[in-house]
């Protein structure tokens, strides 16, 4: 990774910041799609409903903010200032 003084930060802390969120987003997405699969395969309702009631609550508690963009972004900022 080259240095962070000759990169542009917010660049940084943006893909940083996406790259966390789509992981995230993509393990819950597959906690979903294995509940429908279950229940295509011949499991019942109770099981549909937990994995799909937990795959919409990891989107509700995981969902991007911007206060931590913000603390990515200013975490980044003071790696780079030069103490005086």
């Amino acid at each position: 990774m080259p240095p962070l003084v000759q990169t542009n930060l917010e660049r940084v802390a943006q893909t940083r910041y996406a790259l966390t969120v789509s992981v995230s987003m993509f393990a819950i997405l597959l906690i979903g799609s294995f509940g429908v699969l279950m229940f295509y395969l011949g499991d019942g309702f109770n099981t549909l409903h937990i994995l799909i009631g937990v795959a919409g609550l990891g989107v509700f508690l995981y969902r991007p903010k911007l206060y931590e963009y913000q603390q990515i972004s200013d975490a980044l900022k003071m790696l780079t200032e030069k103490p005086e």
